[in-house]
């Protein structure tokens, strides 16, 4: 939190325009993000919100959900984001509909949820297109309708969500609605991860590793493995520290050994850890007798 004097002076040279709804915005955003101070923030929001204001509505609706300790808080943020969903604004659209689906402050509604989830993804709102689509799977709505998880799922995807694209591939995995295609979905879960998404690529690293696993020729097992590797598959990392440090199947390379081992350690594999402590204590050794670390044997870290 800023020193209180120090903000003092800040306010006095740099001082906040309300009529100016960008500088509101901007400085009770800045209250909430750095100094956790919600009822500021929303004294300094509330005349805004009330002026009609659509996303100072929605905000001010945030606090009162956050704020446990208001009277009604869970009320006050439905009438709020009520305010702000009758002008169109997707967030509150989409808020509401999570309100509904999780019952706060009013009884749990998947009806009215998928509701609130359809405006706001008629409006271009990616996480309530994915919402809605996931109550269509789940049946929440009546007779699971395919088509219509599949088509709100896409349009999510046409925006680079990436937790739709995770769903997506899992259907083409199991296929779970849509005819069973593995190379199409490990094709999404790499569009996904491209992305930079995490969980994207943790399951990717998961897929691959077993992938290569499964694999019978040589070449497609170091590719799956290497990719799973790069996706920060550190059971994959561990291997690779394995295979090359042993030379099976690929020439011996110490280096690239130790590097596939850090990879792992640093995730807390303590096998790898172990090998590359290893490594390196023997191949010290070796280096003051014969300058090598050839015939290290290491503690080969168990996977699976």
């Amino acid at each position: 939190m800023k020193n209180l004097i120090l903000q003092f002076v800040d306010n006095l040279l740099h001082p906040v325009n309300k009529d100016d709804p960008r500088q509101v915005i901007q400085e009770a955003t800045r209250i909430l993000e750095e100094e956790n101070n919600y009822y500021a923030a929303l004294d300094l929001l509330k005349p805004l919100a009330l002026s009609g204001h659509a996303l100072a509505q929605t905000i001010v609706a945030g606090i009162f959900r956050e704020l446990t300790t208001l009277p009604d808080n869970y009320g006050e943020a439905i009438r709020w984001f009520e305010m702000a969903a009758e002008q169109g604004f997707a967030l509150a659209e989409l808020n509401l509909g999570i309100m509904h689906l999780e019952g706060l402050g009013c009884a749990r509604d998947p009806i009215a949820a998928a509701g609130w989830f359809q405006r706001a993804g008629e409006h271009g709102q990616a996480l309530a297109q994915f919402e809605l689509a996931k109550l269509i799977l789940r049946g929440e709505l009546g007779p699971v309708n395919t088509n219509a998880a599949l088509h709100w799922l896409n349009e999510a995807i046409n925006q680079g969500y990436s937790p739709a694209i995770n769903e997506l591939a899992r259907m083409y995995d199991t296929g779970d609605g849509v005819a069973r295609n593995p190379q199409r979905a490990l094709q999404l879960r790499r569009d996904a991860a491209a992305s930079g998404d995490p969980e994207a690529r943790r399951i990717l690293g998961e897929l691959l590793f077993q992938q290569a696993d499964q694999a019978q020729d040589q070449s497609l097992f170091m590719a799956r493995l290497e990719e799973a590797a790069d996706y920060g598959n550190a059971p994959a990392q561990a291997r690779l520290g394995t295979i090359y440090h042993s030379g099976l199947g690929v020439a011996p390379n110490q280096h690239k050994a130790a590097l596939y081992w850090e990879m792992a350690a640093a995730q807390g594999h303590a096998d790898s850890q172990a090998s590359l402590n290893n490594l390196r204590s023997q191949g010290s050794s070796e280096n003051k007798g014969h300058g090598g670390m050839e015939n290290v044997t290491p503690h080969v870290p168990r996977i699976g």
